[in-house]
């Protein structure tokens, strides 16, 4: 029985060869991508495959000696790959997007991003940082909250940072608010902000008290925004209630 599950799934691979051939022969296949990297001397690359564009672009304005608006040019290789270095830059995190044929499209390659308050950022983390860096010490925790605001009438969100221990302790803590610029969401102090790495290194060290961080949305939402819509088409929970904006 295995022998003949072996031939016939044989016989389809060349069969599937041969018509490939007819017609025309198999597409070519993609090159290894790997993008971003961050070398040891604090240097930045991306790398984007894209063969057919004619035009690719890196929008970073977040890295050293890169123009607002205008972009970092980025060199088309043979194999199709368009890549970019930068730097060497300041450790730290650092939001950037492709700009692909004038359309902007982030990293394929990279499962981090970031939030602004109109679009999101492939991120990318160049370590070197005593305050910045991950670190053996004990980790608090971010979560993403969701609730509804009765002051606008309308869902929102925040994130929370809790120190290390907060859920079994019992006590009470200071609070920070955070507020983001025009330009952010309540997403980038966690992400391109490294609130909470910063956070647990300063608690382990003692350089600051165990305390709540709130990092609500500041920016008001128009009236045709997704959460808007939501509020249109669903009763909005009683609870919890909050007045918070």
């Amino acid at each position: 029985m295995r022998r003949l599950l072996f031939a016939t799934a044989l016989g389809a691979t060349f069969a599937s060869a041969a018509l490939g051939q007819e017609r025309g022969g198999t597409a070519p296949i993609a090159p290894a991508v790997v993008s971003p990297e961050a070398s040891a001397d604090r240097r930045i690359t991306v790398r984007l495959y894209a063969p057919k564009a004619e035009a690719v672009r890196l929008d970073a304005s977040d890295v050293p000696g890169v123009p607002f608006g205008a972009g970092a040019p980025m060199t088309k290789g043979e194999n199709g790959v368009w890549q970019a270095t930068l730097g060497p830059v300041p450790a730290g995190a650092y939001r950037y997007a492709f700009i692909v044929d004038g359309v902007p499209t982030l990293d394929p390659r990279n499962p981090s991003t970031s939030e602004a308050n109109l679009n999101p950022w492939s991120l990318i983390y160049v370590p070197g940082s005593d305050v910045f860096d991950t670190k053996p010490v004990p980790r608090g925790a971010v979560a993403e909250v969701t609730y509804y605001s009765d002051s606008l009438a309308t869902f929102r969100r925040m994130h929370v940072y809790t120190p290390p221990g907060y859920e079994t302790s019992g006590r009470k803590y200071p609070v920070l608010y955070l507020l983001h610029g025009a330009g952010d969401s309540d997403h980038s102090w966690s992400t391109a902000g490294r609130a909470g790495f910063i956070l647990d290194n300063l608690i382990a060290k003692k350089s600051t008290k165990d305390m709540i961080v709130v990092m609500p949305a500041r920016t008001r939402p128009s009236p045709d925004c997704r959460w808007a819509a939501a509020r249109r088409s669903t009763s909005p929970p009683r609870t919890p209630r909050s007045s918070a904006t």
